[in-house]
Parts: structure tokens; C-alpha cells; sequence
């Protein structure tokens, strides 16, 4: 999972969230625990005026924009993707203490953009990293 301050980075970068059973989100209303997104039976819940099943009701009634959304590593390399990005996330030993992992991306069909390399200690970060370049325009 990423820092909470690398996701606050990505939504101010303009990563757009769209709730979905699985995610993980943070909001200040709920206090400082993680919290993740499951199914609930809701019924009619009035604060959406729907006998439907919805999604967690904290969502609702705290608007999902306050939320601060950790995607996994999966979702952010959904993203690079659907942005155009070649990528490529390797494990790296240093030395025998010490992981890295890199992220490499490149532009699709445009080699005229030279590749990025990011590196840390989690492919998750390594990702977030690559996402927040993208999302800022630096490609």
C-alpha cells in the first residue's frame, strides 16, 4: 500500500477516483484508520433514495471527494496504461540488505519522449511515483 501522503500527491496530480468494492480510502471524518470498501445491503437509504444495494454507505454521506483514495498497485498500472505508458516494474537487490524496486515507462508509439526510471523501496510507491509524473504532464 502507498503512503497517505503519495495518494494525497496523486489526487492533487488529478487522479480521478471512482469508488469500487476492493478500494481502500482514508477520511479525516472516520479518524486516521484505513478503511476498506466492501458491499453493504442499505436497503432505502435516504441520503440516496434507492432500494438498490450501494456501495458503503461512508462513501455516501461523506461524499467520496473528501476521501483520500490508496489505489493498489494493480489500479495505478491500470492507469499508466490507459494513459499510453510502456511499463516495467523490477526488483532490484543493492546489496544483500537493501530492495529497490524500479519503475520504467516510456511512451507508447512515441519514442521521442525518453523512458523514466523511478526507484524506491516498494513497487507500489516505485508506481505512484511514475503515476504522479504522468498525471503532472512531465511525459
Amino acid at each position: 500500500m502507498i503512503s497517505l501522503d503519495m495518494a494525497k500527491r496523486l489526487k492533487e496530480a488529478g487522479l480521478k477516483w471512482v469508488p469500487q468494492v476492493g478500494d481502500w480510502f482514508r477520511t479525516e471524518k472516520l479518524g486516521p484508520q484505513v478503511v476498506y470498501l466492501g458491499w453493504m445491503e442499505v436497503g432505502n437509504d435516504p441520503e440516496t433514495s434507492t432500494d438498490a444495494p450501494v456501495l458503503c454507505p461512508a462513501i455516501i454521506r461523506y461524499r467520496h471527494a473528501e476521501c483520500i483514495w490508496l489505489p493498489r498497485l494493480d489500479q495505478m498500472i491500470q492507469e499508466i496504461d490507459q494513459r499510453e505508458f510502456w511499463w516495467e516494474i523490477k526488483h532490484v537487490l543493492v546489496d544483500s540488505n537493501i530492495k529497490k524496486y524500479k519503475a520504467r515507462i516510456s511512451k507508447k508509439h512515441n519514442t521521442s519522449i525518453p523512458e523514466k526510471i523511478f526507484s524506491t523501496t516498494t513497487p507500489d510507491e516505485s508506481a505512484a511515483l511514475a503515476l504522479e509524473w504522468i498525471l503532472k504532464g512531465e511525459a
